[in-house]
């Protein structure tokens, strides 16, 4: 066992360095160890090394194996084992390529020299030739050698095969047979090779070998027990954890070179993400940075944040602390490599001579390493998305000691299944957490803390001046970093913080920026023409050479587009979405604009958040009811070809900017008009549950707004529709848990719409119960509203059969929902849950007769009921 530990010993140490070992077994001396195993169970099974070009040599290590006789000497299982690996290759319909493997036995330096007559006999047929031919040309020794090889063979063969083996099987076995002398003690010839190779090439020089070699062959050795396979870079993680800190990379060392230029140069550009542009610049130092380096620190994870949240400034910063200690840190942007297709191709861009995931994983060092992939939202769905996605994968994969950080927006999280299932876990601090990201592992970058904003104030006079005086809509729009940036710039090129003051959107405060830079029709169509080429190519970047505008650089000279070599991108990805939502995208002709939205699942991604801009500003130049726009929206939803995320994101910017009814003045119009429209159906049906998550998320919802949704209810419940009375219905709901119906505006429309929308459910087939069982809830509550057509729809539901398909099943939230029939309910109990859901449902406290305590059985009960509520109508039309 200790001299099989010795073999493997060398061998990995090859591995290790990355030198070839095929040419001492007769193999091109070109191909790389890649992994090594012990007790493979098969074929020659002591240790099995596999090489970069599918090649794969086995070994069995005896250390006295002599020419013996017996088929149960080293010589003859080692042969027996090689005609099993032969026949297991023929019953397999394989054919074994002599140039691809290898079957050696690996004996001591001072076993038997007869050995070397059979060795040199084997290689006599290197260079082909028949058995027997063969085999008369050599020297006595050699040919008695050879008939011990042949007797050892059809011996082991006949055992396992009915047909002996051929003079074709005999060369073939003879061609891939080996036999190899290794001296691995300490200070032998092969031990002394094996610590100079590794102590040059990882350790720093040749001299600093013998103490890693000593490690990796206890390594070696307890592999032996476990048949698992080993890499270098496994090997390399267990030898860093008993202390062996590897200084060189072997043949990585350029590569590794390569990147750590990249880094500095991708750093360098996007230093300015770290200041503001306004008093020489003004570091952005944030609340936030402190838990992030925790959060980096516990493993990797994604960033995410809303479009300017300032990630890219965040990561920058992280990175140049962590270079700064010593850490080794690999910063990519996404952006950078717009064109990559496949791995090769990014490969290839960064200039290595390696695949980038062989170079990290050959990083030396026990030190911290860090890869940080920026904005993976650049590649918008293009091919340059998979190439990182499975960089991630890959390195999450591999047990490496990288941390991976990869930055994406929270949209396109939401959105993207890969980047989440590659990121899988809870994240590290709930403080940073989005909400339905529970089993990703995230760090969420929040908007400017208070003391954020109040630092960057001191640091500069009209900056603190703004902030001081910023409207509290403004103010908050000034705690995302991308919204303050712009602030500051406009006040450093010489405006005055009145004179932004007046902003009210992100939207108004880009276009300040833009008006001062991108001056004339010349320059706006320049800055389109760069949108269509990037939207055309799925890519934030691309050579300016194909935008083919005139006035290209003078758009970069602004600031609003900025050049890297022959690559052009805009200065900030919400630039880009604020000049396609103004510029590129046609809002002002909703037939040319659905016509840009079509197309695949990539457009979505890349065009989201300039539709918003888009509908931002439609909704601006609209007349009072909108109409323009939520006929633009049911027209995003009626075309086939548009991307549901786009139409979602169209309707949610349109449902957060109605403030009052004439907001939806148009929308209740379009439903009048178009009642039996498959597409309005879906499209208020989703309008519905997003008012709801946004209230809910709200935790409230002013008068006007309520009046607003309510009166999109009364609407589409007007219509007779069975599938707009969904969107009713769950409106309705809305308002009752949230709005204040003691408001007389919004009660008269909840009280008009509640009512229909319960006769509505009463009259419907198939029978509409979960919606009836609402309804007679949101009518409850808005008895006041009109208490005669109450009192008439309340008595109806005292009467079968909506009595019985209601009441007896039915609850009220906090009330109890078995039925008559419910083992553990009593007249009593259920008596009192019914006087309770008749108090929970009208304004007015009715007294409760005894009729209901008393009663013994279900039907006296519901009679009960019925007296109740009979007597709570009374009470109400009083």
């Amino acid at each position: 066992m200790d001299f099989q530990a010795e073999v493997g010993t060398w061998l990995a140490a090859h591995l290790l360095a990355r030198m070839p070992v095929g040419g001492r077994f007769g193999l091109a001396n070109t191909a790389l160890p890649v992994s090594i195993q012990l007790e493979t169970g098969d074929g020659l099974d002591d240790i099995r090394l596999e090489q970069d070009d599918a090649s794969r040599i086995d070994l069995q290590s005896k250390t006295s194996a002599g020419l013996a006789r017996s088929p149960k000497s080293p010589l003859g299982k080692t042969i027996s084992q090689l005609a099993r690996l032969m026949i297991d290759a023929r019953d397999a319909g394989v054919a074994i390529d002599p140039a691809k493997a290898r079957a050696v036995l690996a004996v001591a330096a001072d076993a038997p020299r007869t050995l070397d007559a059979l060795e040199r006999g084997c290689r006599a047929f290197d260079l082909g030739g028949s058995w027997d031919t063969t085999k008369a040309g050599r020297s006595s020794a050699e040919r008695d050698a050879l008939d011990l090889f042949e007797m050892h063979a059809r011996i082991a063969w006949a055992s396992m095969s009915a047909t002996p083996p051929t003079d074709d099987d005999l060369v073939m076995m003879a061609g891939l047979f080996r036999i190899a002398r290794f001296s691995m003690n300490e200070c032998e010839e092969n031990w002394r090779e094996a610590s100079r190779l590794i102590g040059g090439r990882l350790y720093g020089s040749q001299a600093s070998g013998d103490a890693p070699l000593r490690d990796l062959k206890g390594i070696i050795r307890s592999m032996i027990g476990n048949g698992a396979p080993a890499d270098r870079a496994g090997l390399l993680r267990e030898l860093r954890r008993l202390g062996h800190k590897d200084v060189g990379a072997a043949d990585y060392t350029a590569d590794l070179g390569r990147l750590s230029a990249t880094t500095g140069a991708e750093l360098a550009r996007l230093a300015g993400h770290t200041r503001l542009p306004i008093a020489g610049g003004i570091s952005i130092a944030r609340a936030s940075d402190g838990p992030l380096r925790a959060a980096v620190a516990s493993g990797s994870l994604i960033v995410i944040g809303e479009p300017g949240a300032g990630k890219t400034g965040a990561l920058v910063t992280l990175a140049e602390t962590r270079r700064a200690a010593g850490d080794t840190v690999v910063f990519l942007s996404v952006d950078r490599f717009p064109g990559v297709g496949i791995a090769a191709n990014l490969q290839s861009e960064l200039g290595l001579e390696h695949p980038l995931v062989d170079v990290l994983s050959a990083a030396p060092g026990l030190g911290a390493k860090l890869l940080i992939i920026e904005a993976l939202d650049a590649a918008r769905g293009g091919p340059a998305e998979g190439v990182f996605a499975q960089l991630i994968e890959t390195l999450g994969a591999s047990a490496t000691d990288w941390t991976i950080i990869a930055s994406i927006r929270s949209f396109d999280l939401c959105n993207g299944r890969r980047f989440r299932d590659a990121m899988p876990g809870s994240p590290p601090d709930q403080a940073f957490a989005e909400p339905g990201l529970a089993n990703v592992r995230h760090f969420q970058v929040p908007r400017l803390a208070e003391e954020d904003l109040d630092a960057a104030g001191a640091a500069a006079a009209d900056l603190g001046s703004l902030l001081a005086a910023a409207p509290e809509k403004l103010h908050d729009l000034l705690r995302n970093v991308f919204n303050l940036s712009l602030a500051a710039q406009l006040l450093s090129d010489g405006a005055k913080p009145d004179s932004i003051r007046t902003v009210a959107t992100q939207s108004d405060l880009i276009d300040a920026y833009e008006d001062g830079r991108l001056i004339g029709t010349s320059l706006h169509e320049a800055a389109a023409a760069t949108v269509g080429a990037m939207v055309s190519r799925r890519r934030l970047a691309v050579r300016k050479v194909v935008v083919g505008h005139g006035q290209l650089d003078t758009v970069i000279q602004t600031g609003v587009l900025t050049d890297s070599g022959d690559l052009v991108s805009f200065a900030h990805h919400v630039l880009f979405d604020h000049v396609a939502g103004r510029f590129f995208l046609e809002w002002d002709d909703p037939t040319r604009l659905i016509g840009q939205l079509g197309g695949d699942s990539s457009i979505a991604l890349m065009l989201a958040p300039a539709l918003r801009f888009a509908i931002e500003r439609l909704w601006r130049h609209d007349a009072d009811g909108k109409a323009q726009v939520w006929c633009l929206v049911a027209e995003i939803y009626a075309d086939a070809a548009v991307d549901p995320v786009l139409a979602n994101v169209a309707l949610r910017t349109a449902i957060e900017r109605v403030a009052t009814p004439s907001d939806v003045a148009g929308l209740v119009a379009l439903i009048a008009a178009r009642p039996n429209d498959e597409a309005l159906v879906t499209m208020l049906s989703r309008l519905a549950r997003f008012v709801g998550l946004a209230v809910d998320t709200a935790g409230t919802i002013v008068a006007s707004e309520a009046i607003a949704w309510a009166q999109v209810a009364d609407a589409a419940i007007a219509t007779g529709s069975r599938g707009l009375s969904d969107a009713t219905r769950v409106l309705l709901h809305t308002m009752f848990d949230k709005g204040d119906l003691t408001e007389a505006e919004l009660l008269d429309v909840f009280g008009r719409a509640a009512p229909a929308l319960l006769a509505f459910a009463w009259a419907a087939d198939p029978p509409m119960q979960q919606t009836a069982t609402n309804s007679i809830r949101f009518v409850g509550k808005s008895f006041a509203s009109d208490p005669a057509a109450s009192r008439t729809l309340l008595d109806r539901m005292l009467r079968d059969p909506h009595f019985s398909a209601h009441v007896p099943i039915g609850k009220p939230p906090g009330f109890p929902s078995r039925s008559c029939r419910s083992r553990g309910s009593t007249p009593t109990s259920r008596s009192k849950s019914t006087a309770s859901y008749i108090r929970a449902t009208s304004p007015t406290t009715v007294p409760l007769i005894s009729a209901g305590r008393r009663a013994g059985s279900c039907r006296s009960r519901q009679a009960a009921v019925r007296i109740t509520a009979i007597a709570a109508i009374n009470s109400a039309g009083a």
